[in-house]
């Protein structure tokens, strides 16, 4: 009786033979078609709508009447807190629906015939940089978002440009309380965007928008010298564009106080301002009984 010779063994075939990319050529071949790949989901994924992007319409009643009431919180209430100050801590809020009905309205593009006008043209989507604008208020985080005529998107005012930041009150190197406002994440629809490429942008935008809070601080405040509050401004202002740390205690037209709280909670932010000193108050006099 003959025994058969064993079999040989096969060879066990390497992955790259198995996915044909044996050669130098083939494997660049391949290398280029993932980056295709990797290119066409990335501007996939930025031309999308994030399903939270949600901003409100100009026209509805009831945003109307939430911008008409964020519009005295804003011009008003906010000025009248920091009058009060010297009486005790005072705090003041905006919520979510209150800011974004703020925007809406605020930042509607003109109609035809709006202002009284009839032959004033409407205006053109695609001309405009940045449209409705959009903001989120989340435990410790605001994000900001808009559509940005430069971003691809299916829509003709652009694509969603979106930038999260913490908000709150952080310990300072000298262990005393410091503000602290820093960009967490930014992102182009579903897509993300390293920081890297958006920070040196904001740390060149300080001057302009320490001049813009100038003129708010001045119209809602009515702070009589503008100057005195440039040193303020200009810590607050590149300490977000930076995301330092900046201080809470300030000192405008002879009024010292303390932001002694920055909370953002789910659909609120909330500001508590309070005099460096306790507030002083004289006892009642007292009549002697007849």
């Amino acid at each position: 009786m003959t025994t058969r010779p064993p079999s040989p063994t096969p060879k066990r075939r390497s992955l790259l033979s198995k996915l044909r990319l044996a050669s130098w050529r083939q494997r660049f071949e391949w290398l280029l078609g993932m980056l295709l790949v990797a290119v066409l989901v990335c501007w996939y994924l930025s031309r999308m709508t994030p399903s939270w992007y949600a901003p409100l319409s100009a026209t509805d009643d009831n945003v109307m009447r939430l911008a008409s009431r964020a519009q005295n919180l804003l011009y008003f209430e906010l000025r009248n807190t920091a009058e009060r100050v010297p009486l005790g801590e005072q705090r003041w809020t905006i919520t979510q629906d209150e800011a974004n009905s703020f925007l809406a309205v605020n930042t509607a593009p003109p109609t035809a015939g709006s202002g009284g006008d009839m032959t004033r043209p409407a205006a053109d989507p695609s001309k405009t940089l940045v449209s409705d604008p959009f903001v989120i208020f989340s435990p410790g985080q605001v994000t900001v978002c808009a559509r940005i005529s430069k971003l691809p998107g299916g829509d003709p005012q652009g694509g969603v440009g979106s930038l999260t930041f913490s908000v709150g009150v952080v310990v300072g190197p000298d262990g005393q309380p410091m503000g602290q406002i820093k960009l967490l994440k930014v992102w182009a629809g579903n897509m993300p965007v390293p920081r890297s490429l958006l920070e040196p942008w904001l740390a060149q935008q300080a001057s302009g928008m320490t001049q813009a809070v100038q003129r708010m601080a001045q119209l809602q405040f009515g702070v009589r010298d503008v100057a005195k509050t440039e040193p303020i401004l200009q810590q607050i202002v590149h300490g977000i564009g930076e995301g330092r740390p900046f201080p809470l205690q300030y000192k405008v037209d002879n009024k010292e106080f303390l932001i002694k709280e920055l909370r953002v909670d789910d659909g609120a932010l909330t500001v508590v301002l309070a005099p460096l000193k306790p507030a002083a108050v004289s006892p009642r006099p007292t009549t002697a009984p007849k």
